[in-house]
């Protein structure tokens, strides 16, 4: 199921011309990043025991329940958080490739919008070590 999500969103991007945020590298890993993006989604939705909806084309809106999810395929990736990103939000990292992931921890936007985290002008790179525990976390449904 994430996997068909993941294809149909990075058919629907290239529809819209929504590809806004490649690879740092400037390789074009889209197709993984959708996929597996959809999938961490998927996972994290199973532990937190609350429906997903596999929303297609809801930018900025959450992700499962009321928690926007970020994933990455790197087991020491830092939690992302972008200058377009919903302040008031919750985000929560999640670590691995499909079949396996760890949910790793959370924070909200405008804590992860700190100096000492700052990327560039767009971006925050949160460490793995400064989330909050996923006990201190709760899911409401959307």
């Amino acid at each position: 199921m994430g996997a068909n999500i993941g294809v149909i969103r990075r058919i629907a991007s290239y529809t819209k011309l929504h590809d806004n945020h490649r690879s740092p590298r400037g390789d074009d890993d889209t197709w993984d990043r959708d996929i597996e993006g959809a999938c961490a989604e998927l996972a994290y939705a199973k532990y937190a025991n609350v429906h997903w909806d596999g929303s297609v084309g809801s930018f900025h809106g959450p992700d499962v329940g009321d928690v926007q999810v970020r994933s990455t395929k790197y087991q020491s990736g830092c939690l992302i958080v972008r200058a377009d990103d919903t302040r008031e939000h919750a985000y929560v990292l999640v670590c691995g490739v499909h079949p396996t992931y760890k949910i790793i921890g959370w924070m909200y936007g405008h804590e992860a919008m700190q100096e000492e985290w700052r990327k560039d002008d767009e971006s925050w790179f949160v460490p793995q070590t400064c989330l909050r525990g996923l006990e201190s976390l709760s899911t409401r449904e959307a």
